[in-house]
């Protein structure tokens, strides 16, 4: 009778977890909780305003090989972390985003209509089937868009890639840039016309790159106001910029225009085609290669950074901005003596930019010649430095370039510096601002603040966008070939791409990781790899020295055979150190391997036994309160 009651409360027990799981699924399964610290299945508010403002119903067709990835369980479940983005969209659409999720199976009419959509096809090892992760998107009238290939490697744009289909998708017209510059950077309108006839110089390549994507529009540097229906202006190395023209920009960003701003304390290029174009060496030491528009990097919350003024001599008469150099990203060059490290020429790398940020995230060689030093002035915007140099960052006097390139001069004037610091070279601002001309703003009834939030970014190098510092051009028959030299051009066009879209698309940020390191466990191996790496060197080293000695000493009289036994011993002292050491190392490895196997013990007992033995306590629980009332009633 005992053990038939203990049966029965056991089989209640199970019938209760049962119902709980199945009240539990009709009663909340619509509600969620995203418990990941970034966030990760939460869709942001820009693409829910992205959503929002959808004019037609979208169908989303997501075609996933799930049946070819069935051996492949990472594939599987980035794949699958992409559905549940996907289904995040249609839940928050209102009914304006309907997903479809398709199973591509060879040979089927689902694999045709992928591969009519252009969708990219996929081979892994030892599957004989390609594979499918793209998504079609179609709207009522017919617009179609597509993301050939959803790239694993991109998992953290996931949001933003997906949220650029649908916001390209609803606004199929091309985009009007506007693009300001003292430099000829349009070069000569009839070389674009008849190329092979070289009349002239032709369109800088970042302004190709512009006309293939976009509907450009050049603005005069004198003009008094700006094209309208813009969707991004660009501003490059502003020379001799009008006041009215000034104001226009000003409106425009308070209008809620965005900008990309190039400016730079010492334009090279410009140094360069002045040299080439006059014969006046005093002329030339004293023309300005600076650009910069104060009174609106000052709205914007922004200032290059000056220079000290001397009291007296040349090196202190410019009064303007100043050079930032860093001799632990300094590029080398070629010069007479050799390759040397040019301290105002830095070559950034992914430590000196925002990972978070869409345009910056995957660039790994950044470029920038002679850049300026971009300072915070006030916080009435969100500002976000976009690349910056590492902490030892310094300053420059910017006219001291006019009489010396010199690699070396230039470092030991750092190095007697000493000290140094984070220099931001690019910074994005974004917000609401206040306008920089507020008497005229006044005076002509224009705005005096946004009405609209506005985005600007500002780059303190102009250089970098220059064909000489960041494409290979070569003329072959007729045709132009490029070859980038480092990522300077991505940059741009990801900046001119980001910035082309709406607010909500620019306020989205990169995802956080899904896969989360096991911190812990990196840190024992880097303690016992860095152990054993110094005791390593320290045994070479001694080594080195006992090698060198023999040497000298093989190298002199037969009276020293004596001093070389002596010598032989010690070799072999040390080569008993070097195999206590390799001892040492193995009970460093075991000691690596059973902190790593507790970890993992522990991770396994709570997964495994903890959380069970939790719903468990909680059935004996109900049950004893249940028993408990029956036995008072």
């Amino acid at each position: 009778m005992k053990r038939f009651m203990g049966y029965s409360q056991l089989a209640f027990i199970l019938v209760i977890l049962l119902a709980a799981n199945l009240i539990g699924y009709l009663l909340l399964n619509r509600i969620k909780a995203d418990l990941t610290e970034e966030k990760l299945y939460t869709l942001s508010q820009g693409s829910r305003n992205i959503l929002k403002n959808l004019d037609d119903v979208i169908t989303a067709r997501y075609y996933y090989s799930a049946t070819a990835m069935r051996d492949e369980p990472g594939l599987k479940q980035y794949a699958n972390t992409v559905r549940d983005l996907l289904r995040e969209y249609e839940e928050n659409s209102n009914g304006k985003f309907k997903l479809e999720v398709i199973d591509p199976l060879p040979d089927s009419d689902e694999q045709v209509n992928a591969e009519r959509f252009g969708l990219k096809q996929v081979r892994i090892p030892n599957s004989p089937d390609p594979i499918y992760i793209g998504l079609a998107l179609r709207d009522e009238s017919a617009h179609e868009h597509t993301i050939p290939f959803l790239d694993p490697r991109r998992l953290q744009h996931l949001e933003y890639d997906i949220s650029k289909a649908l916001f390209d998708l609803a606004h199929p017209e091309k985009q009007t840039v506007g693009l300001i510059s003292s430099l000829p950077v349009m070069g000569d309108p009839a070389a674009a016309m008849m190329p092979q006839q070289r009349q002239g110089p032709r369109p800088w390549v970042f302004v190709q790159q512009l006309k293939e994507s976009y509907d450009l529009k050049e603005i005069q540097s004198d003009a008094t106001e700006l094209p309208s229906g813009l969707n991004l202006l660009i501003v490059y190395h502003p020379k001799n910029v009008s006041e009215d023209l000034q104001f226009a920009i000003d409106q425009y960003v308070l209008g809620g225009g965005n900008a990309i701003v190039f400016i730079d304390p010492f334009s090279q290029q410009e140094m360069m085609a002045s040299q080439l174009n006059a014969n006046d060496y005093q002329a030339q030491m004293q023309a300005d290669y600076a650009s910069n528009m104060p009174e609106l990097l000052k709205a914007w919350g922004l200032k290059l950074m000056e220079e000290k003024k001397a009291d007296n001599g040349p090196m202190g008469a410019g009064g303007g901005a100043q050079v930032v150099g860093d001799t632990s990203l300094a590029l080398s060059v070629n010069t007479n003596q050799g390759p040397m490290k040019y301290p105002i020429w830095l070559q950034l790398t992914d430590k000196n930019r925002d990972p978070s940020d869409i345009a910056t995230s995957e660039l790994e060689n950044i470029m920038m010649i002679a850049p300026g030093g971009l300072e915070v002035t006030s916080g009435t915007a969100e500002q976000t430095p976009l690349l910056f140099t590492s902490n030892k960052g310094q300053l420059i006097d910017s006219f001291m370039l006019r009489f010396t390139s010199d690699p070396e001069m230039l470092r030991k004037q750092l190095d007697e510096k000493g000290g140094g610091e984070k220099i931001t070279l690019a910074c994005k601002v974004s917000g609401k601002f206040k306008t920089a001309f507020p008497d005229r703003a006044a005076k002509d009834e224009k705005l005096t603040q946004s009405s609209e939030p506005a985005t600007v970014i500002v780059v303190a190098d102009t250089d970098m966008l220059g064909d000489q510092f960041s494409v290979n051009i070569q003329n072959m028959f007729g045709m132009q070939m490029l070859q980038l030299l480092n990522d300077n051009l991505p940059l741009f066009l990801n900046m001119t791409e980001h910035m082309t879209g709406s607010q909500d698309l620019i306020a989205l940020r990169s995802r956080g990781k899904s896969q989360r390191e096991f911190t812990r466990i990196r840190e024992i191996e880097e303690a016992a790899n860095e152990r054993w790496a110094a005791e390593a060197k320290e045994l070479e080293e001694k080594l080195a020295k006992m090698a060198q000695e023999i040497n000298q000493l093989n190298s002199g009289s037969d009276d020293k055979v004596l001093l070389n036994q002596e010598l032989i011993k010690r070799i072999s002292s040390i080569r008993e150190e070097q195999a206590n050491a390799r001892m040492k190392l193995r009970e460093v490895r075991f000691n690596l391997r059973q902190d790593v196997e507790r970890l993992q013990n522990r991770i396994k007992f709570l997964n495994i036994f903890l959380t069970p033995a939790m719903v468990a306590f909680v059935g004996f629980l109900i049950v004893g309160t249940w028993r408990f009332r029956r036995s008072k009633g």
